[in-house]
């Protein structure tokens, strides 16, 4: 019985020690800015979008990064800048004469199986 005993408390001590203990916890949408390639289609401020090409640009103040962009209106340019490790990624596109920052819950990628063959939507579903 004292066996017994000494196994629940070893136990009930090594999942209060589990408990106590600090995880890092990371968001699931982190670094979906920065893991962008060609070919990935993305929804985007209400709009389907698909990376044609990725630039990365960098110096020692700061990295950028330029997806070309294609949409049903046209092209469009996604610039994500990032000072640093620490900081998180931030992007910028312009929609017609204003520009719009863009953070990596913001986007939703979409993988192809989901795409119909109607141009302008989604699973039967109208994009507007």
């Amino acid at each position: 019985m004292r066996i017994l005993k000494d196994i629940f408390r070893a136990t009930k001590q090594l999942a209060m020690s589990w408990y106590d203990v600090d995880r890092i916890r990371i968001a699931p949408t982190t670094g979906r800015l920065l893991l962008l390639k060609s070919g990935d289609s993305l929804l985007l401020l209400n709009e389907l979008y698909t990376v044609q090409k990725r630039i990365v640009e960098s110096n020692n103040s700061n990295n950028r990064l330029t997806y070309q962009l294609t949409f049903s209106g046209g092209k469009r340019q996604l610039i994500v800048m990032r000072d640093s490790d620490r900081d998180p990624a931030i992007g910028e596109i312009s929609i017609d004469d204003r520009t719009v920052a863009v953070f990596d819950s913001d986007i939703c990628l979409v993988h192809p199986e989901s795409l119909s063959t109607t141009p302008g939507s989604l699973n039967g579903l109208t994009i507007p």
